[in-house]
């Protein structure tokens, strides 16, 4: 049992190292690659730290077929994401400094509210596919399909929006970059690296749901489980690495604009997920528990709303605000509940 943690933590430290890379590298390829819509560089980032989820999706669906695990991962990384903000609140407001979300620019409620819609979205479809047969399109459920459309259709609304600030942030960025070791490094490396630490991120992606399989059947706690919380906490570690990068430059609006538009693109991953997974219709073929998660998402992306909306100058007791309490509180709770169903107790 032993090696089969050894193994996850091995699996955590790769992808730690190759996320690191990619998002630096990603950065650098968008700024020099003369791209002139800034949310096209948005788009390859959020890209780049959700490649771990990607591959450890597909290869869930279509080597192992083990969609617990993939839909586990999805929800679990969202939870993960919104969680890491209430993490960098902690941090932010150690000095007195406020809330981190009664801070940051309001215009992050977009991306909030397309995710809301977006794990609505699935939580239905898991209950409606559960309790009538599945309407498909070449094997591919309605409800994934709707999550394809409505995500290109609220990017489209997001980036449009803040384009200026994407601007700005990106330009921030690349002063960073400029500033360490890559500063000297040239394009034709900047490609080459960044292919071989896809590759990388790519293969410990597609062994995390092997491993985390091996785990579910020796610990009994089931694939939703495993799935939600160690696979998706493993897969996050990307968007950790920019999320911390950015509140130590100062840059909270980068940072919190990361979460949650990484939570977004994770449950555009469903859609692809039910593409590789040809037995049924995904939804029809995960266990009802994931509605749960789901739920949990929506409750906890509900608080980040809240949080960014109600800027009251008092929010704070012993430098934690009630929304990041109110985060962890809903994290610790989602935890419990999926490890009860889990084990059967």
């Amino acid at each position: 049992m032993s090696i089969l943690w050894l193994k996850l933590i091995f699996c955590a430290v790769v992808i730690l190292y190759a996320g690191s890379r990619l998002t630096r590298l990603g950065d650098i390829i968008s700024e020099r690659s003369g791209i002139a819509k800034i949310w096209i560089g948005a788009v390859i980032l959020a890209a780049v730290t959700s490649l771990p989820e990607l591959a450890t999706n597909i290869c869930a669906t279509a080597a192992l077929r083990a969609p617990n695990l993939a839909v586990g991962d999805i929800f679990g990384s969202c939870l993960f994401n919104i969680l890491l903000i209430a993490i960098l609140d902690l941090i932010y407001n150690a000095k007195g400094r406020g809330s981190i979300l009664g801070t940051v620019e309001i215009g992050h409620i977009l991306a909030a509210v397309v995710g809301v819609i977006l794990a609505a979205v699935a939580a239905l479809g898991i209950v409606v596919e559960h309790c009538y047969p599945p309407v498909t399109f070449f094997n591919v459920g309605l409800y994934t399909l709707a999550i394809f459309v409505i995500y290109i259709i609220g990017s489209r609304i997001i980036f449009g929006f803040e384009e200026k600030r994407q601007e700005a942030y990106l330009e921030q960025k690349v002063r960073t970059i400029e500033k360490h070791e890559y500063r000297h490094l040239s394009t034709f490396s900047a490609y080459s690296r960044f292919v071989i630490f896809a590759l990388v991120a790519v293969l410990a992606g597609s062994w995390l749901p092997i491993i985390g399989k091996q785990i579910a059947y020796a610990t009994g706690w089931g694939q939703t489980f495993v799935g939600t919380f160690f696979l998706a906490a493993v897969t996050t570690l990307p968007e950790a690495v920019v999320a911390f990068s950015a509140l130590s430059i100062g840059a909270i609006d980068m940072a919190v604009g990361n979460l949650l538009g990484s939570s977004v693109f994770n449950l555009l991953i469903l859609f692809v997920a039910d593409i590789f997974y040809r037995p049924a219709s995904l939804f029809a073929a995960i266990s009802i528990d994931h509605v749960v998660t789901a739920t949990m998402v929506i409750i906890m992306t509900g608080i980040a709303v809240v949080g960014l909306v109600y800027r009251a100058e008092k929010r704070k007791y012993r430098h934690i605000s009630w929304d990041a309490f109110a985060l962890i509180a809903v994290f610790a709770l989602a935890v419990f509940w999926l490890y009860k169903l889990g084990t059967g107790i």
